[in-house]
């Protein structure tokens, strides 16, 4: 990735984006909005320990595999409590993790949505900087070719309220602005066009709906540090990627 983020900056967004949505929903009145920030904060933490799936692969994994994953990340929520300050404000460290892991309340499942939210962002980010490397597919040992990022994306963001109907109205709300219609073939033509980020076009229209909204929701009291981020370049195309294969390393 060309912008990667990290986990921290990754949270912050995450909390943002969902602390940003939550007003849309029925019953914003009576959510803990507080709660929900801290659970985009540390949604990702058990990841310190028992490490990041890549989302493709957790798509093909077989239930037992699965199972096998969420059993790693229970184990480090107990590492990470037992290591950790017991508070965080006025709500104990681990049952935030749990909340997060198991996303029983509307406010951990609206923060899933934003996490989704902010993988399609940060998608889009790296295309429109004409990074070929997401147009690369992984070919995962164990797995075989993994889906790029523009292919499952915008589903993975309706799954969400497939498996939790309790955020639909929130997502009814955005989807029009989210770009979920958009294909492989419309990342192609926008990452053939794509140029390194500025400050004057990371605030500019970009053309397309979700790319700006995913913009616009991070840029909002925005106190210059995240449009700092979004133009940062931490990596940098080899001299052959003008022209990418059609299979490769992620970028």
């Amino acid at each position: 990735m060309y912008y990667r983020s990290d986990d921290d900056m990754h949270s912050r967004r995450v909390a943002k984006i969902a602390y940003a949505i939550a007003p849309l929903h029925p019953a914003a009145a009576t959510l803990d909005l507080q709660r929900l920030f801290l659970l985009g904060i540390i949604h990702d933490d058990d990841e310190i320990i028992a490490g990041d799936v890549q989302a493709s692969a957790k798509r093909k994994m077989s239930a037992t595999q699965l199972a096998a994953v969420n059993r790693e990340k229970a184990n480090a929520i107990e590492h990470l409590a037992e290591r950790f300050p017991t508070m965080v404000g006025n709500t104990r460290y681990r049952d935030l993790l749990l909340e997060a892991q198991t996303c029983e309340t509307l406010e951990s499942q609206l923060v899933k949505l934003a996490d989704r939210i902010d993988a399609w962002g940060e998608g889009l980010h790296e295309l429109y900087a004409g990074n070929h490397g997401f147009l690369r597919r992984h070919i995962d040992p164990e797995f075989g070719p993994l889906d790029l990022p523009v292919e499952n994306s915008p589903d993975m963001i309706l799954e969400v309220a497939r498996r939790y109907p309790s955020v639909r109205p929130v997502l009814d709300a955005i989807a029009p602005r989210l770009s979920l219609g958009f294909t492989l073939d419309d990342g192609r033509r926008v990452c053939e066009r794509g140029t390194p980020h500025t400050e004057q076009s990371v605030q500019a229209p970009s053309g397309c709906a979700g790319y700006d909204f995913w913009k616009g929701l991070l840029l909002t009291k925005d106190d210059g540090q995240e449009l700092r981020n979004l133009v940062h370049q931490q990596e940098f195309p080899p001299a052959t990627d003008a022209h990418p294969a059609r299979t490769g390393t992620d970028g």
